[in-house]
């Protein structure tokens, strides 16, 4: 995943970029714009810290995670996976704190 720097003049340059181990299905931003959290077919999410260009897995699905949702009144993030699961997870990220099956519903459509 590349991240760019878009100028006034509509310039990209390329600023940092990270890897995951299969393709990349979702990412979102956080609150302030110094992370940007990816998720994929390796069952992973990773959070990019931009100023240091590190990334640190916080979240885990037993399938591709598809959607993916930062809300920052709550410092929380959400995760739905092609595990028919959507987890919630506390600002430290790497704690889950809910986990919700919604195979009864069909699976997940779309986090926001």
């Amino acid at each position: 995943m590349l991240c760019y720097e878009v100028t006034a003049q509509g310039q990209a340059i390329p600023k940092a970029q990270i890897k995951h181990d299969m393709p990349v299905l979702c990412s979102a931003w956080n609150h302030d714009g110094t992370a940007v959290f990816s998720g994929g077919c390796d069952n992973q999410v990773k959070k990019w810290d931009l100023a240091t260009n590190t990334p640190t897995q916080v979240a885990q699905h037993d399938a591709p995670v598809r959607h993916l949702s930062w809300i920052p009144d709550v410092n929380l993030l959400v995760t739905g996976g092609w595990d028919k699961t959507l987890k919630y997870w506390a600002g430290a990220y790497t704690r889950r704190l809910f986990s919700l099956n919604v195979s009864t519903f069909g699976g997940i459509c779309r986090v926001s």
